[in-house]
């Protein structure tokens, strides 16, 4: 059995990815830890989005710490939990965001995967903040990460990326530990290098272990720039579900702002699964 956290906030229970728990509880048992965070003082997260350290702390709103204690996205968790059959737990906190980061870090030390709406974390933010505050959050998670839409089509084929790094290994390889159910599914292992000179790095190595663990598996070599066009390239696969290593947690922030991986995160089409070694 697994433990799972879904990161939530006050008022808005993400949908999609309370599916995706679904979905895992039915393939074996978990346990869904439901992660609650009260509504954001906008003004003091503008604040603390301009000056940093330099501004107050970013404190929550009185009336969120009353929303929090009766809320109704807790209620509705609760009672999904019960008529699905998920055993589940409630944690929640009234704190400010720099207390928030504490809690996250020691939610996913405790987790094998926490799973994190990019459509409705604080979506009142501009888009520019909420990309800090939700880059913030994977920054700081201990586990591996599945970000999922709101909208999106349960996966029948994954996409592995793979670099030849170690980090790149990593993720597939917890997604094979943390999900094996889904890798019966379809699953491709693409190598991108818009340079016809080079072949699949460690070639003998990367398939005698995927062949391991994937029981559908192939290989695809893409000769494109991974920025412009592997969003492209993806949109032509229905429902698929990607799988991606960051380098180190400060890679999380190339995830978001430089690489391919970034901009699908932006465009909420599809499940990410994503790791940071």
């Amino acid at each position: 059995m697994n433990k799972i956290v879904l990161l939530s906030n006050a008022e808005n229970l993400p949908k999609g990815a309370f599916d995706f728990a679904c979905m895992l509880n039915e393939q074996q048992p978990i346990l869904l830890a439901g992660v609650f965070l009260p509504k954001m003082d906008y003004w003091n997260a503008l604040l603390y989005f301009s000056f940093g350290a330099a501004a107050p702390l970013l404190y929550y709103t009185p009336e969120g710490a009353e929303t929090l204690t009766e809320n109704t996205a807790i209620k509705e968790f609760e009672s999904l939990c019960q008529h699905n059959g998920i055993e589940y737990r409630v944690h929640n906190y009234n704190e400010s965001f720099e207390d928030i980061k504490k809690y996250i870090k020691i939610e996913s030390r405790f987790a094998d995967l926490l799973l994190f709406s990019n459509d409705l974390f604080y979506k009142e933010l501009t888009t520019e903040m909420y990309n800090e505050y939700a880059e913030e959050t994977m920054h700081h998670a201990e586990c591996p990460i599945m970000i999922i839409p709101e909208v999106y089509a349960k996966p029948d084929n994954i996409v592995l990326t793979y670099d030849g790094s170690a980090s790149s290994v990593y993720a597939i390889k917890q997604f094979a530990a943390l999900l094996p159910e889904l890798t019966k599914l379809e699953t491709l292992l693409v190598y991108i290098n818009p340079s016809e000179k080079h072949s699949f790095p460690e070639m003998d190595f990367i398939e005698e272990f995927a062949e391991r663990h994937f029981s559908n598996l192939s290989f695809l070599k893409l000769e494109i720039e991974p920025e412009k066009y592997f969003g492209t390239w993806l949109e032509d696969r229905k429902n698929t579900l990607l799988v991606a290593g960051a380098k180190s947690r400060s890679g999380i922030s190339e995830l978001f702002h430089k690489s391919f991986v970034g901009n699908l995160l932006k465009e909420h089409k599809i499940p990410i699964f994503i790791t940071h070694k």
